[in-house]
């Protein structure tokens, strides 16, 4: 998940990587400084070094600042530069920077009193339904218009701006709907949890909704099943303390041999561990960093 963390690449060395950022065109290293950025933010915001992590989005934020501004809100231009576009825009919007979620809102706004009928820009679509669900209405009206569209690629899209939620009563909501196949299919489910989790707000959440339904799970999804995997990653990857690694070893011991020697319980106890290694090495680096 963290391929600085593995020490593919020193933290040092990713950081003079990323300072060629300013006058990088090409949508790939971009992206994937994103991607990063993102994986070492929410590490950082669940740990509650927030002012770490607000200076890291800060000096990537200065480094794009005027490719961001570039942008607009449409679906033009060559493959690359439509998802440089997505990823540029979905940043931005994610921490508020630039007047990014004031553009978004228009566009939701003006789609919301359209009833959705009018259409929005592909490349920017999940954006500004997240920023849209961050309302008590615009989450509602998502809801609505999830039940009631065809399109499975938009359908998709609302879905992940529901459970980009910060509303952790919501989110409980959704994951249990989903578990029962009301409303929202079974299927979903795992992508929902991951979702959940990947934000601050949702991340403990996920897991004990994990904990919580595991019996129903297991009933449903079968023990060695792909969406077993998937619940048990998606719902324990963001974990970095030691106190969290019993946690979750402790849970799955409880439950039976069988269970706690399944592959994707022990990647998932790695996992925390590799996040638990990355931190202890690399905080201090940060913080001389930033």
């Amino acid at each position: 998940l963290l391929p600085i963390s593995l020490g593919k690449v020193s933290l040092q060395r990713a950081f003079d990587l990323i300072d060629y950022l300013r006058n990088e065109t090409y949508t790939a290293p971009i992206s994937e400084a994103l991607i990063q950025t993102e994986l070492i933010y929410n590490l950082l915001d669940k740990l509650g070094h927030m002012d770490l992590a607000s200076r890291l989005v800060n000096k990537v934020f200065k480094l794009l600042q005027s490719q961001i501004q570039q942008q607009t809100w449409t679906d033009e231009g060559t493959p690359s530069t439509r998802e440089l576009r997505s990823v540029l825009l979905d940043f931005a919007c994610t921490h508020s920077l630039e007047n990014c979620s004031a553009a978004a809102l228009k566009l939701f706004n003006d789609w919301v009193a359209s009833n959705g009928t009018q259409s929005l820009p592909t490349d920017v679509m999940t954006t500004v339904f997240k920023v849209g669900a961050k309302t008590e209405s615009g989450w509602s009206f998502l809801l609505s218009k999830y039940v009631s569209l065809g399109s499975e690629a938009e359908k998709n899209k609302i879905l992940e701006a529901l459970a980009s939620s910060e509303n952790v009563r919501k989110l409980y909501w959704l994951m249990k709907k989903s578990l029962d196949g009301d409303l929202i299919r079974t299927q979903k489910l795992s992508f929902i949890i991951r979702t959940v989790a990947r934000r601050f707000p949702g991340h403990l959440l996920a897991w004990d909704f994990v904990k919580e339904h595991w019996s129903k799970l297991v009933q449903k999804f079968h023990l060695g099943s792909y969406t077993i995997q998937s619940i048990v990653a998606g719902s324990t990857h963001q974990f970095s303390t030691k106190a969290h690694l019993s946690e979750v070893q402790a849970f799955f011991e409880n439950q039976s041999e069988a269970t706690f020697r399944l592959r994707c319980v022990q990647e998932a106890l790695e996992v925390i561990q590799l996040n638990m290694q990355w931190v202890e090495k690399n905080v201090k680096t940060l913080t001389y960093w930033l």
